[in-house]
């Protein structure tokens, strides 16, 4: 077969070359999705985003339900559900599991209660607890240390630094400025150039929209913020650290940076700010997005983000979106200037963002469950692979679960693989040439069973 070669996609595309790279909310679906109304055994999630989904549950965990939607797997967070629709979600769960509801014992009404109250939902917390030391008194002190510990949470709340939910990351020895410049930079002039240019639109950007933007200069990163400074810590060190993981994973040399200069990196913290941002100096639309990451084909980059609350699930959240970003930005100039499209890209992105953040990120958890039912229910994916633009935000469990595979099979290869689609091979001819002539259905083939044996 002969060679395909193609030219950079852009994937949400203005013109002159610029690419707009962005995650979208929820699983892209939503009230406006046409739908049967929901049958008995089903059950229905109401986003805090707005809309509602319903269908069967496939596949469900502590923090991860499945629901069959639209003929295909859906994958949600609970924290993605607003608070009461989350608990009844749970509540309906265990019920089926128990065989009723008056079967449900006295650790469900506890894990309940426990749920509720960590949510701020007294009164159900306490109809809970109610049932609970009805079957079962021992737990009085267990309830009673648990209600105090919530009413010193809620009233330190607004006094103090909130408890963080991430760990604050090592920033890897990177400077950290406010509203200044490091000194010693050993860029050649053209990166200085640029450095100096973002820095002049940085400061553009706060005369448009707000005089609080303040900036954070890492040694890869300037990162305009109007976060409070007690909470814009953990900022630089999630920067740096996914940095660091994309280096390592391509093993990029020290004295071939990844970046054109540093990038430039937005986080606002409320959307208006965000889609003013991206209207104003994008003309973007962004109102279905938590971010995005635009790319130029000179090498140029910037990523804006926002941030909807300071709750831990949010801020959480937020770093995902901000690592998923990232990585888009740094790969976009690695090897060539050029795009790393279609699921690849979308995959790979979560895959880095799962590595950085750990156990506080759950785009692992929700593949696993994602690929186990396409796998266990025979869902095809040729569709997926074939489609070189973005896909749809609920496949990216899958893209995910790909990348995965395709690097613990060969990390030589899957970098060769990336390397291949920047010099302009399409997708499947990019696979071939890395892994021994693999093509897509060897690829959905070998993927299969290795869901399979992970299980």
């Amino acid at each position: 077969m002969s060679s395909k070669r193609r030219q950079p996609t852009a994937l949400l595309a203005p013109p002159f070359g610029i690419a707009l790279i962005a995650l979208i909310l929820g699983s892209s679906v939503g009230a406006s999705d046409a739908a049967a109304p929901p049958r008995p055994g089903t059950v229905t999630l109401k986003l805090n985003i707005g809309g509602e989904v319903f269908g069967p549950v496939l596949a469900h965990t502590d923090d991860v339900v499945v629901i069959d939607y639209l003929r295909r797997p859906c994958a949600f967070v609970f924290d993605e559900l607003t608070p009461a629709s989350a608990y009844q979600t749970k509540k309906e769960l265990l019920t089926a599991q128990a065989g009723g509801e008056r079967q449900l014992s006295a650790e469900d009404h506890l894990t309940l209660g426990m749920y509720a109250l960590q949510r701020g939902r007294l009164a159900v917390a306490n109809r809970e607890f109610r049932q609970l030391l009805r079957i079962d008194p021992s737990y009085t002190e267990q309830v009673k240390d648990a209600r105090q510990a919530a009413r010193k949470k809620k009233g330190k709340k607004g006094r103090s630094k909130p408890d963080a939910p991430l760990d604050q990351p090592d920033s890897d020895g990177a400077a950290r400025t406010r509203n200044s410049r490091t000194q010693d930079r050993d860029s050649e002039s053209a990166d200085r150039q640029v450095i100096k240019e973002y820095i002049e639109f940085g400061q553009v950007v706060k005369a448009s929209l707000n005089d609080e933007l303040e900036l954070i200069e890492t040694e890869h990163f300037l990162i305009w913020t109007d976060w409070r400074r007690d909470r814009s810590e953990p900022l630089a060190g999630w920067c740096e650290k996914m940095y660091a993981e994309v280096v390592a994973q391509f093993k990029i040399p020290p004295d071939q940076p990844a970046l054109l200069g540093k990038a430039p990196v937005f986080c606002f913290r409320t959307k208006s700010r965000f889609l003013r941002f991206a209207k104003t100096f994008d003309n973007y639309e962004a109102s279905n997005a938590v971010g995005y990451t635009r790319t130029e084909p000179t090498g140029r980059v910037r990523i804006a983000v926002y941030r909807r609350a300071q709750t831990p699930h949010e801020v959480n959240r937020f770093a995902g979106t901000l690592v998923h970003e990232g990585v888009h930005a740094v790969l976009h100039r690695y090897y060539k200037t050029f795009n790393v499209s279609g699921w690849v890209g979308e995959g790979m992105a979560d895959y880095i963002a799962q590595q950085v953040l750990g156990d506080h990120c759950l785009y692992g958890e929700k593949a696993r469950l994602v690929a186990g039912q396409y796998v266990a229910r025979d869902i095809p994916i040729q569709n997926l692979l074939r489609v070189e633009g973005m896909p749809e935000a609920h496949e990216y469990p899958v893209a995910y679960s790909l990348v995965q595979f395709l690097i613990e099979r060969d990390t030589e290869a899957f970098d060769a693989m990336i390397r291949h689609q920047k010099d302009g091979f399409i997708v499947e001819e990019a696979l071939r040439r890395a892994y021994d002539g693999m093509d897509f259905d060897a690829l959905e083939e070998q993927w299969r069973k290795w869901v399979q044996s992970t299980k």
